[in-house]
């Protein structure tokens, strides 16, 4: 009775609006090289910037906290830069927080140096990225119980620091043409977010390819307006520029 009794202006508020509320997790696969990092760097960025990463309009700036563990800092800061150039401002609320070499979650150790940043940034949303650099699985166990005990902390993590969650993974290795986008690893992860999006290239022969259909692997449980589709924009331009039909 009381939830349904909650007024509109209760529900839980948008970070990223039509993409992501508070307490969303949504995961991002696709191949390697056609373009993930920047897309979660263009929309953890330019959320952080107050400007929506799709349609360019001006949103309240999120808190937010861009995990990177795999790609150089050179690379980060050009594409950083770029978006923040074309968002037309430098007053971010977006921090970084770069591992190259991964993190394990599992570690109780490492764990709490990322709880530490939590807990001193407070972030609305962290952007993390790829996610297989984010554990490591024991010789004795199989990939079930290792992801169910990383989506456990994830959830832990973000119900008590009171964020939502956007990462990014890499597809399984196919054969011969197409692949099969969904997380590689445990099926654990096909069910596990809100919102499940492959990226599907239109050319599977062009790698990298700059004009991607957005997918799902699996049926999204909240309504939201991601865009159909994405290409690639020109300099002056957010690198991914939205199709909507």
């Amino acid at each position: 009775g009381q939830l349904l009794a909650l007024p509109r202006e209760a529900r839980t508020p948008w970070v990223v609006p039509g993409l992501l509320r508070r307490d969303w997790r949504a995961l991002i696969v696709g191949r390697e090289g056609d373009g993930k990092s920047i897309l979660l760097r263009q929309i953890g960025v330019c959320a952080s910037l107050g400007v929506h990463p799709f349609t360019g309009d001006a949103i309240e700036p999120t808190r937010t906290l861009l995990i990177d563990l795999e790609n150089p800092q050179d690379e980060i800061r050009r594409w950083i830069e770029r978006l923040t150039d074309v968002c037309g401002g430098v007053a971010s609320d977006g921090r970084l927080w770069h591992r190259p070499g991964g993190i394990d979650l599992r570690n109780r150790a490492e764990r709490a140096n990322l709880e530490s940043v939590l807990r001193v940034r407070r972030p609305n949303l962290v952007v993390l990225g790829p996610l297989y650099k984010a554990f490591q699985s024991r010789t004795t166990e199989n990939d079930e119980q290792a992801t169910a005990e990383v989506q456990h902390i994830l959830d832990d993590l973000r119900t008590r620091y009171d964020f939502a969650l956007l990462l990014e993974t890499h597809a399984p290795h196919g054969f011969s043409g197409s692949r099969d986008l969904r997380p590689f690893g445990s099926s654990l992860w096909l069910r596990w977010p809100e919102i499940g999006i492959k990226m599907s290239p239109f050319d599977w022969d062009q790698v990298p390819s700059r004009i991607l259909d957005l997918r799902r692997f699996r049926g999204d449980r909240t309504e939201n307006a991601w865009p159909k589709g994405l290409h690639w924009g020109t300099s002056t331009q957010l690198p991914w520029q939205p199709d909507w039909s």
